[in-house]
């Protein structure tokens, strides 16, 4: 705070105690400023860190899919180059993995958006 002088018994505060004091609100109110960026930055950093943690999550389990089913496709290509009802099978088993993977994706897409969305 600035400090009063003292002339002819009257308290006062000068011109530049006025400037002094202003200079000093100014450098606190970016202090503050500054601290709250950060801590807003952060908060929304970590939520990024969740959404990656899930992305990878997701992933992995869409990699262990992916191998049960090229796994799968392996032992039916094999029947399937034995028999003519075989190629049937393949198209059969090549829909239905399409529409589960379709549903793989959606079921996880909206928790990603969801996490996306809710960052400040």
């Amino acid at each position: 705070m600035a400090t009063l002088r003292q002339d002819d018994d009257h308290d006062r505060i000068t011109h530049m105690d006025i400037l002094n004091l202003l200079r000093e609100d100014i450098r606190e109110g970016f202090a503050r400023q500054h601290e709250v960026f950060n801590a807003r930055f952060d908060a929304f950093d970590s939520k990024i860190d969740a959404v990656d943690s899930k992305v990878d999550a997701v992933d992995s389990k869409v990699d262990a899919v992916d191998s049960k089913i090229e796994r799968h496709f392996a032992e039916h290509a094999a029947q399937a180059s034995e028999s003519k009802t075989g190629r049937r099978w393949l198209i059969g088993i090549a829909i239905g993995v399409g529409i589960a993977a379709a549903g793989l994706v959606g079921q996880y897409l909206s928790v990603i958006i969801q996490a996306l969305q809710s960052s400040p």
